[in-house]
């Protein structure tokens, strides 16, 4: 989610990679809570119980 949990550059695109380390770099804070709302969207969608729910529902629909 480009500008909520990190920066996104088109694909082969030097320069726009460029800015966005470089932005990274100097914007601390923003770096710091787009890397804390990435961990947070991971745990989230990736969570065991939520695999788990996944899965049971899964079974579900088979059965």
């Amino acid at each position: 989610m480009p500008g909520q949990t990190g920066r996104l550059v088109p694909v082969r695109d030097t320069d726009a990679l460029t800015e966005a380390i470089i932005a990274a770099l100097i914007e601390k804070d923003e770096s710091l809570a787009l890397a804390e709302a990435g961990k947070g969207w991971v745990e989230d969608k990736f969570s065991v119980s939520r695999m788990v729910m996944g899965t049971l529902e899964t079974y579900r629909e088979l059965v």
